[in-house]
């Protein structure tokens, strides 16, 4: 009867090992799903944060964009309003030049500033 209880017992504790043996095994399976699963997470907020500079680095990239917009706007109105004036000013100079007594006069003007110079 005692070898039997003993069988009895060899067999649980074989039992209790395979089943700690086993426990064991998806303890690491586990383990190494918890730190995949970490890594990924990591990951994920590294891409999150890369992704928070690109869109600040987009905002401060669209902003410069807009200001050179603007500028180059400002400019081309100023060079606008400029052509304009030249326009205007070569016709005002054309219609002078048709003008026999202007014509002269602008001759005596330039005649007087090369005398200046001297």
């Amino acid at each position: 009867q005692l070898r039997v209880r003993v069988n009895e017992l060899e067999d649980q504790l074989s039992m209790q090992r395979k089943a700690r043996e086993t426990l064991e095994e998806t303890l690491q399976a586990t383990t190494l799903e918890c730190d995949a699963l970490r890594k990924r997470m990591k990951d994920y907020e590294d891409h999150g944060a890369v992704r928070e500079v690109e869109m600040v680095e987009h905002k401060h990239l669209v902003a410069s964009l807009k200001k050179q917009r603007e500028d180059l706007l400002k400019k081309n109105e100023e060079l606008q309003k400029t052509a304009q004036g030249r326009a205007e000013f070569d016709a005002a100079m054309e219609v002078l030049g048709q003008n026999p007594n202007l014509k002269q006069v602008h001759k005596l003007q330039l005649q007087l500033d090369a005398a200046k110079k001297e």
